[in-house]
């Protein structure tokens, strides 16, 4: 009896599972594409930047950044853990250009660190 139970059990997980799973993307429609003229590509740099912006929003999203809205602006932030505490935690939030000048802050600060402990050591 136990068995059946623990096999429905899964049957019915495996089933929940794919019934709130992401849709498969549709892909988008073939249409032939405009014809670009010289004039037309000289005046459209803004594309160009939103690939490395989409870039950057995948690789905070990979770093456990989740996006949330505060007061109309889209936000990331992540819960880190307080070290030498199991139940405390700091929410870090800021936008794409901001999280990225944090981490270069912390970057050179760690930089700074190392170099300071070299010249000690010698």
């Amino acid at each position: 009896m136990r068995i059946v139970v623990g096999l429905l059990a899964c049957l019915s997980a495996a089933a929940l599972s794919a019934a709130f799973a992401d849709p498969p993307a549709a892909s988008p429609p073939a249409t032939p594409a405009p014809a670009a003229t010289p004039a037309s590509t000289a005046s459209t740099p803004a594309p160009a930047a939103k690939p490395a912006e989409d870039v950057e929003v995948k690789r905070f999203l990979a770093e456990g950044y989740k996006p949330e809205m505060h007061h109309g602006q889209e936000v990331y932030c992540r819960k880190d853990n307080v070290v030498g505490s199991r139940l405390s935690a700091v929410k870090t939030c800021g936008t794409i250009e901001e999280l990225k000048l944090m981490e270069q802050q912390t970057r050179r600060g760690v930089e700074e660190s190392l170099r300071q402990q070299n010249m000690g050591a010698h």
